[in-house]
């Protein structure tokens, strides 16, 4: 038997496991709350299904093998193929307008110069 044969079989056997799962689901609503728009993270169908190992195992060997995710061996992560990475805003720095600038005549206060007035004037 060649790689691709053994592939295929073990394919067919994860893929009956995970289906074996899934056929014995007990009953579940998709739409358990009618009264909002319809969201399957809501779903008591796909609550389960994520919750069955060999089924989130098959659905993972799946996306690997269809080039869907691949693997990052310098962070350890897999990603989807059309994903890219959000760009950063550019922060664009203004100069100070002059209003908003201290005149130059204006003279910083001496550190410990209040401290003294207080000083001065509590004798």
């Amino acid at each position: 038997m060649d790689g691709k044969t053994v592939e295929i079989k073990t394919d067919m056997k994860q893929k009956s496991k995970a289906l074996a799962i899934i056929r014995s689901m007990p009953p579940k609503s998709n739409y358990p709350n009618r009264m909002v728009e319809y969201d399957v993270t809501h779903s008591e169908v796909a609550q389960w299904i994520a919750s069955q190992p060999d089924a989130l195992q098959y659905l993972f060997n799946k996306a690997r093998d269809r080039g869907l995710i691949v693997f990052n061996q310098e962070t350890g992560c897999w990603r989807g193929i059309d994903w890219k990475p959000a760009t950063k805003p550019r922060v664009i720095h203004e100069r100070k307008s002059q209003s908003l600038r201290r005149p130059k005549h204006h003279a910083r206060r001496a550190r410990g110069t209040k401290a003294a007035v207080i000083n001065k004037g509590s004798k």
